[in-house]
């Protein structure tokens, strides 16, 4: 059973004491969803990274885009295609919503 740190605020004497049932519970729940937590984190960490290496690799796709004189219709027809893409991708990341890349 885990313990807790007990202080006295009248002399600041402190001890270990057992947690109670409904802590303990607490403190088991916590430390069984600890490694599903950090699943999750490490998942919003990398997808973060990918949107962010998406976005740069869009800048060169559109400067390309722009450069071209007389853009043919299937340019066009590919350039709204990543647009809607990288909109995704920029929804996603202002929105903090990292659970997945889909659509970006």
């Amino acid at each position: 059973m885990a313990q807790k740190l007990d202080i006295d605020c009248s002399n600041g004497q402190t001890k270990l004491v057992p947690l109670t049932p409904a802590e303990q519970a607490d403190f088991d729940a916590r430390n069984a969803a600890a490694p599903a937590i950090e699943a999750a984190r490490q998942t919003l960490v990398a997808n973060y990274g990918t949107l962010q290496q998406r976005a740069q690799a869009a800048l060169a796709k559109n400067a390309t885009y722009l450069a071209l004189p007389a853009p043919a219709n299937v340019d066009v027809v590919a350039q709204v295609a990543l647009l809607t893409r990288e909109c995704t991708a920029l929804i996603r990341l202002l929105l903090n919503l990292l659970d997945s890349t889909a659509g970006a």
